[in-house]
């Protein structure tokens, strides 16, 4: 009876070594092959990392953004230093008068010398060709000392097919024709020193 139980014993005790080898094993198989799953995603990764290079490496590369526009070049100080004006007034043809195509009537603007420079020689010359207005090229500005105030006329004509707003442009210049004082920040087409702004109708 006692060889028998110790056989039962040693029987019993083998069994339960083999479950626990089995579950150990089980174990083990699990652990691998999670370990496999990661290394394969892993390895499709990179894999498809390598491709998306090579392949973006024959597309050309990106067009760079375009560069803000240049802003308007605009002269910030007088030709002769010390040198300035100011219109104080316009007698004559306030922007937005109404005339009628075909009138003849003058532009009379009274400026003033706010510098410490005496004008002499100096004139007021026309920017552009609109066919809306016509007039003289250019005209003599009066003689005027710093402080003084003189009145700039230039007589214009209507043209008989103009209809509409009608904006033209002057600039004070020498006698060479130099433009003596930056363009005043208008909205176009205001770019001059002076300028005329009237509506146009059609005559009866």
């Amino acid at each position: 009876m006692r060889w028998a139980s110790i056989r039962v014993r040693i029987s019993r005790s083998r069994r339960g070594a083999g479950r626990v080898s089995s579950s150990s094993e089980d174990r083990s198989s699990t652990v691998v092959a999670a370990w496999i799953g990661v290394a394969g995603a892993i390895g499709s990764a990179v894999i498809a990392g390598v491709f998306a290079l090579l392949s973006g490496a024959d597309q050309p590369p990106p067009a760079p953004a375009p560069a803000p526009a240049a802003a308007v070049a605009v002269a910030s100080q007088s030709l002769i230093s010390g040198d300035d004006m100011k219109t104080t007034a316009d007698p004559t043809l306030q922007d937005g008068t109404r005339l009628a195509a075909g009138a003849k009537v003058t532009k009379m603007w009274l400026v003033r010398n706010k510098g410490d420079v005496n004008w002499r020689n100096r004139y007021v010359q026309r920017v552009g060709d609109d066919p809306c207005v016509s007039s003289e090229r250019r005209v003599p500005v009066p003689d005027a000392d710093p402080g003084d105030t003189v009145a700039v006329s230039v007589p214009i004509t209507v043209g008989h097919n103009s209809a509409g707003r009608c904006v033209v442009s002057w600039m004070m210049v020498d006698a060479q024709g130099r433009i003596l004082f930056p363009r005043k920040i208008n909205p176009p087409p205001k770019n001059g020193n002076l300028w005329l702004d009237i509506e146009v109708f059609p005559a009866k």
